[in-house]
């Protein structure tokens, strides 16, 4: 999507790609959901960042921050229409 190119995740670098890769697996394992981020304005470092940290949530707490980025994201694109 373009928030995701805008963040510029379709320019990964190999280094980049490889960390990206368990952190994804690991997170979809501990929370059986896709790990759910409003990428605008954030850098592949935040990103890669927010992973890590968030993976230290408890299921609850990482719902309800998932819950709250899908509002962000949301509330980006609705802005983006005007």
């Amino acid at each position: 999507m373009k928030e995701q190119s805008g963040a510029g995740l379709d320019q990964c670098s190999a280094d980049e790609f490889v960390a990206f890769q368990p952190l994804n697996d690991a997170y979809n394992a501990r929370f059986g959901f896709p790990f759910i981020v409003a990428v605008k304005g954030q850098t592949r470092a935040d990103i890669l960042a927010a992973f890590v940290s968030r993976l230290a949530n408890d299921p609850q707490t990482e719902f309800d921050t998932a819950i709250a980025q899908i509002h962000w994201i949301a509330g980006f694109r609705l802005a983006d229409l005007t």
